[in-house]
């Protein structure tokens, strides 16, 4: 062909994404096998969260390489039959040595982390697999019934219930934001419950911050609290809000007698038109209609009004509504306040960065619960027309690849935070570290891993099959569904004009035909993997994407 008229071509002809083309996987994790990898990288920022809150005395040192005598020693270590063995299969990883120091002691531990080869291939225990890249939103996921936060340390799940109170003599459903986020042993589980009730995020920032200083914070307002001192006719309805009970016994509250509070909370008109002040006034509501005889209108009279804003007060009653009424006070707010603690570290570096990229400057887990407070019904009304979209979104593989380890890594944080109320030693540490952290958890993405797949091709083009297979988020969980159990009615399978422009809708499997299986090798992304949507065609997806659902 002419040299010049191949130029030509070539100048005219959309350019591919070689960075998913190649294997998005080999792009965001690489090949290299040394500390300066992505995978090494990754998981010495995930120690140094976690180590941000280590009980007294203990710190993290860093990591390093393991050396061949130190990786030989450790794969040949005895197991349980006494007899030192080595898996002589191929496997694309290598050892890592993590050091700790409890009061000058050392503690080692050793983790297997991957390297991936071309084409985001990886053999492990001499099987060939390929890791796609999974399309996911960037930290808030919005589904249709609830608002999922991915965290380093947890995923929390964010629903809203409906709550009645009574404003200026009318009753009001409100939004209440609620999550379980306190993960309990079971023992816990076990434990009788004097109230059957859902932790909501308006009680957690009353802990944290007390009841005026979380409305002052978060909603710019500063509620009035009383009881019958507060007659409604020294509160005009056109400047204030007055609210109140329902005096209903929540179902929650048991067959036992019930006495209704009094109490009053009042704010003024402008205030009460926006969201956030009539959620947390509604979760303000909810938990005292359950404790009605612990937050009494004569409590509040009695100290001036300041009990509202003691956080002891709303602590111990989480403590009560979690754990039960049989535990002492005291055990009930040293629990609390230990959960506490360990909320304030779950917004760390990596998840600061990520809320930055999204342009939520948010510092705190509080800050995003009370944005969830504010918007979660505006989230879910909007959720139908984007939960199928494949917009705005980004493609992910080390978090999901990761996902395992750093769950070790967390759940060791979380039992040595536990064990710290008693003098830890180092024979503690070791035991629990034991415990949760496993050299070898790596060889487990094999399994209940969806990203990580064995794909044959019989062709060298590795694009055609291989490197442009997309997971999406709803499909990224260990319980995949199998194909009898498609749900048709769906909402995240339903057609989306995103699956022309971002997705492979003439490349679809036989096993997911539907268009979000494939990603178009043309779409163009920024370093973070953020997918990005061409302006030229704009107008032309959103005009088709309006006729799609018959607007």
């Amino acid at each position: 062909m002419d040299a010049e008229l191949c130029r030509v071509i070539d100048a005219n002809q959309p350019k591919l994404n070689s960075d998913i083309c190649n294997g998005y996987a080999s792009y965001q994790m690489g090949a290299s096998s040394t500390q300066d990898g992505e995978a090494a990288r990754y998981i010495d920022r995930v120690f140094r969260s976690a180590a941000a809150d280590f009980p007294d005395g203990l710190t993290y040192e860093g990591c390093r390489p393991c050396t061949p005598l130190e990786e030989f020693n450790e794969a040949t270590k005895k197991k349980g039959n006494n007899k030192r063995t080595l898996d002589v299969a191929e496997s694309h990883v290598f050892l890592m040595k993590y050091l700790f120091k409890y009061r000058g002691e050392e503690i080692i531990r050793f983790i297997y982390l991957p390297y991936v080869g071309s084409g985001g291939t990886i053999k492990m225990s001499g099987s060939h697999f390929h890791i796609s890249p999974v399309l996911s939103d960037r930290v808030i996921s919005i589904g249709m019934s609830s608002v999922f936060v991915r965290l380093q340390r947890d995923v929390i799940t964010f629903e809203r219930l409906m709550y009645n109170i009574v404003a200026n003599n009318r009753r009001e459903q409100l939004n209440v934001a609620h999550a379980l986020i306190y993960h309990k042993d079971a023992k816990d589980k076990k434990a009788r419950l004097p109230v059957k009730m859902t932790t909501t995020m308006a009680h957690y920032l009353f802990c944290r911050y007390g009841l005026i200083k979380a409305f002052e914070m978060f909603a710019n307002c500063k509620p009035i609290i009383g009881g019958t001192e507060l007659r409604d006719e020294d509160y005009p309805p056109e400047q204030w809000v007055v609210c109140s009970s329902t005096q209903l016994k929540p179902k929650g509250c048991g067959k036992g007698l019930y006495e209704p509070s009094r109490i009053k909370l009042v704010v003024r008109r402008e205030d009460w038109e926006r969201g956030i002040v009539k959620n947390l006034i509604a979760g303000f509501f909810y938990v005292v209609d359950h404790f009605p005889t612990r937050i009494k209108a004569e409590y509040i009279n009695e100290t001036d009004k300041r009990y509202m804003d003691n956080r002891a007060t709303w602590i111990s009653l989480m403590g009560t509504a979690l754990f039960g009424d049989h535990i002492h006070e005291g055990v009930l707010r040293d629990k609390i306040e230990s959960h506490l603690r360990s909320l304030d570290e779950y917004v760390d570096n990596i998840v600061l960065k990520k809320l930055q990229e999204i342009n939520l400057p948010m510092t705190n887990i509080y800050q995003i619960m009370a944005y969830i407070v504010e918007n979660i019904s505006d989230m879910l009304f909007k959720a139908k027309g984007r939960v199928n979209s494949m917009y705005d979104k980004e493609l992910s593989v080390i978090y999901f690849v990761m996902k395992d380890i750093t769950s070790e890594i967390f759940k060791m944080y979380f039992k040595l935070k536990a064990a710290s109320k008693k003098e830890l030693t180092k024979n503690d540490i070791n035991e629990r570290m034991n415990k949760t952290i496993s050299s070898g958890k790596i060889f487990s993405i094999t399994r209940q891993h969806p990203e990580v797949t064995t794909v044959s091709s019989s062709g060298d083009n590795m694009a055609l099959k291989m490197t442009i297979s997309l997971i999406p988020q709803s499909g990224s969980s260990k319980q995949t569904r199998s194909r009898d159990q498609v749900v048709v009615d769906d909402p995240a399978i339903f057609l989306h004009s995103s699956f022309v422009e971002i997705g492979g809708y003439s490349n679809q499997p036989k096993s997911d035909p539907i268009g979000h299986a494939r990603i178009n090798p043309w779409v163009k992304t920024n370093p973070n993997g953020l997918v990005l949507r061409d302006p030229r065609f704009f107008d032309l997806m959103e005009d088709f994407q309006a006729k799609v659902q018959r607007q």
